[in-house]
Formats: structure tokens, sequence, C-alpha cells
């Protein structure tokens, strides 16, 4: 056991109920990937990109190849680099100007739990916005309902969020914080936050100094704010149906650079805290990502043997998945139709496998093959009052009040979507057959090709693709 894995797991056993603290120390001579970088052993690690499937879109992320600090930079090419570390901290870096919408989730094996009073979330992060449409989101979910891809629902990609949850979302373009709540699957910001105010009004935006952020959270109250400047966006009720709480980082990409926004950002993370917390139990699948261009192939992974009520998290392209040969339906959330969107699934494996087969049930009309992304097992279990998993073999499908639509608020977030109503045209111009990719550079709508992956695709097969293509 490598020593930097040693000292986290005794951390954690150490904290028992007392919380999680992550400090990422660590000074590799260049970027290390996730999946060798000892302090995010235990953790689940999420990268998702939506229309380049068996490759990633470069980004030049900040640090240098020698992990030099920002000016410096570097190009990032693999998956496993979108997250990295240097300088005793981790970086977040993910590009979507080709593939429409990217995300990566850094979700820590503990609970945040506020049963018996009050619960607080520190981290530190940059504060240096380089697009309006790049941010990052702090989302709390039950675990039964957690999900592995949770993402706004008016946002052109994913299953949307589970209906019941919290989420802080750093809006971009004013520099604050307000938090989102979702309650029986309807989706609102909690009155009273103050968006007006930017934290550009106390600090200077910086790539290379870290600010910590805290929310507080108890049974019926929530704070956000930047406690050393005395910022605070957010004072008042909060009212969720659950007292403990999987947390997940994320970074959002949605087109950096369009109509002129900016470029793809790089987000510093240091010092996660949650406390008081209880854990559970976290292990990465081999292959933790897998692009299969049939339906009809069986995804194949492996896994340290699973414990009791272990469960398959991972996202697909389909609404149902074949998990060991038995269906598995994918969670519930507040997004009435996900079609050709990544699903997040949440399925029950027999304890002490091993290994299991994934395979998604195709979409009606979807022209692709399907993409299977954040391939982890979780289980319950490390503390009082931890969650059980429920005794069916197949979760049960979405009820009918997941498709209430979100209400709509007046309060800034990212950016919003425009032109929804009515899908914009494609343009006649000719294409051979070869690879492409699909994306809106203006209202009315272009398609346009590139070489970027290795799909092999019909003009009429990247048509197919317009209607979901909706920015």
């Amino acid at each position: 056991m490598r020593r930097g894995i040693l000292a986290f797991s005794l951390m954690l056993a150490l904290a028992g109920s007392i919380g999680l603290a992550a400090t990422f120390d660590g000074d590799p001579p260049a970027p290390l990937g996730y999946q060798q970088v000892d302090a995010l052993a235990g953790w689940d690690v999420m990268v998702h990109q939506r229309d380049v499937q068996d490759a990633l879109e470069p980004v030049v992320a900040q640090h240098g190849p020698d992990c030099g600090p920002y000016p410096g930079t570097h190009v990032v090419t693999t998956f496993d680099g979108t997250v990295f570390q240097c300088r005793n901290h981790i970086m977040t870096s993910i590009d979507s100007d080709i593939s429409g919408y990217a995300a990566i989730y850094l979700t820590p094996p503990q609970l945040l739990d506020w049963s018996a009073g009050e619960a607080v979330i520190s981290f530190d992060i940059s504060t240096l916005v380089t697009s309006s449409r790049d941010w990052w989101t702090i989302t709390l979910s039950s675990f039964d309902s957690n999900m592995a891809f949770p993402l706004a629902s008016w946002l052109p990609d994913g299953d949307g969020l589970p209906n019941d949850a919290l989420e802080l979302r750093l809006s971009p373009a004013w520099r604050n914080v307000c938090p989102v709540v979702v309650a029986g699957g309807v989706e609102s910001e909690l009155p009273g936050c103050a968006w007006w105010d930017s934290y550009d009004n106390y600090i200077p935006q910086s790539a290379t100094v870290r600010t910590t952020f805290e929310a507080r959270i108890s049974a019926n109250h929530l704070k956000v704010g930047i406690p050393s400047i005395g910022l605070v966006w957010y004072d008042g009720p909060l009212s969720l149906p659950f007292n403990q709480a999987v947390v997940q980082f994320g970074h959002h990409s949605y087109t950096p650079s369009k109509d002129g926004a900016g470029s793809a950002n790089t987000w510093h993370w240091d010092n996660i805290t949650l406390s008081p917390a209880v854990p559970f139990a976290i292990n990465r699948a081999t292959p933790a990502r897998q692009y299969v261009g049939s339906w009809d192939v069986d995804t194949t992974v492996t896994f340290p043997a699973a414990p009791t009520g272990a469960r398959l998290r991972f996202t697909s392209i389909s609404d149902v998945a074949l998990v060991n040969g038995q269906p598995c339906q994918s969670q519930p959330s507040n997004r009435a139709d996900p079609w050709g969107h990544a699903s997040s699934f949440l399925c029950p494996i027999p304890e002490g496998s091993t290994s299991a087969t994934i395979r998604g049930v195709q979409l009606a009309g979807w022209p692709l093959g399907n993409v299977i992304e954040g391939i982890h097992v979780w289980a319950p279990g490390g503390g009082s009052g931890a969650p059980s998993p429920t005794a069916t073999a197949t979760p049960p499908a979405p009820t009918a009040t997941n498709t209430v639509a979100p209400t709509a608020t007046a309060t800034p977030v990212p950016p919003t979507a425009t032109n929804t109503s009515v899908p914009p045209t494609a343009t006649a111009t000719p294409a051979p057959i070869g690879t492409c990719q699909i994306r809106w550079d203006a209202p009315g709508g272009t398609v346009s090709y590139s070489t970027l992956g290795t799909r092999q695709l019909t003009r009429a097969q990247c048509q197919a693709l317009l209607s979901m293509l909706v920015p």
C-alpha cells in the first residue's frame, strides 16, 4: 500500500463520524493524472463529455508541464489528465467547444451528516473566471437518490437533478453562489439570495490564490458565503427530506468560447472538509470509462470484492441498462425528456463479486453507440445512520411526478439556453462520409465536420443528432 493511500485511509478511520479533511498534499514534477493521485484514492471521479465519445477534446490547462504556476499551461489530451495534482492541490480542467457540454464530478466517500445539528462544507478554490460559460457546483442528495451526472434540467445534457436535492451553483457572470433546491422534482432558487453581491467587490480574481467558501446546513437552515471577507449570499430557511447527503464537487463546461464568452477554465481545489460526516465505500472499476460502438456488446468491468449492499454506479445513454443481464432503471430525476442524454444508474450487484457486465438498452432512433462513464462500486456502511439499500433487484421506474418542469426564476444563473422552442434548421452544405461533430454556432444552426474522434458516420447520422443539440 502506498504511503499516501495509507495516510488518507487512517485519516478517514480516525475521523469516524467527525468528518473528512482532504488536503491533497503532493508535489509531483509534472501534472499527475487522478488515477495516480493518492489523495483521490477512494473518491468517485467522473469525467463526462457529450458528443465526442471516444477521444478527449484537448484542453489548455493551467500549470506548466513541470507543474509551474499559472500563467504556465499544459495541454491535456486524456480523460485521466482532466483531474490532476500539482503543488499540493488538485485541478479540474475540461473543454466543450467541440463536444457541446462537458463536466467533471469529484465525490468523497463521506456523507455530510446534520442529523444531530449543524454540518459544514468548506473548500478552498481559485476565483479567476475565464468564461461566463464555465463554472462549478456543489450538489447534495441522499445516498439512494444520488446521480452520477446531476445537472440542472434546463441545460442541454444529462438526466436532470434528483427529485430532492440542494445545489450550490457559482454564477460565473456575477461571481455569486445562490442555492438551488429541487423539491418534489421542482427546481428553484431559494429566495433572498444576495445575487448582486459579487466576490469581485471584496477580493481580486486569482488562479493562484485559493479562497475558502463555506456552507453551513442544519435541519431547517442554510448559510452560504466566504467567511474570511464577511460575504454572505444566503442565510435563511432550508427544508430537505434527508439529513445525510452525498456531496459532489462539479466543474461544468458549456462551449466556453461561444459568442466571445472566454475560454475553458481550470479550477484549483484544496482543503475540502465535510464535518461531521460518516463514511461509505467507493471502489473504482476498471475500466472507469468505455465507448461501445455496438449496443449488442457487454462491457465487462472489474473491481475489488463488492461489500454488502453494493451498487454499480455509472452513466449510460439509455433509460435502462442490463447489469449482469438484469434490467436496471435509470435514477429518478426532474427532467421530463432525457432522450439522448447521459442517464445515471445505481444498480445492485452481488456481495463478494469482483466483476460485472454492463449493456445499455438502445434508445429508439439513437444513431450512435453508447458511452459508459464514471464506473464505480458504492456501498453503505462505516457509521451510525448510514443508508440502507433497498431490497428490490431492480430500482423502480420514475413516477409521473418526475415530469414536473422546473420553475423559472429571475436570479442570474450560468448562461441560459436560447431558441429552444423551435430547433434551428441545418444548413445544406454537403459533407463526405467520415467523422463529424455537430454544434450550434449561431441562431439558425450550422453543421460542422471535423476529424476529432474515430467514429465513422454518414451525413444522415450526423444530421440525426441535430434534434438533441439545442444549446
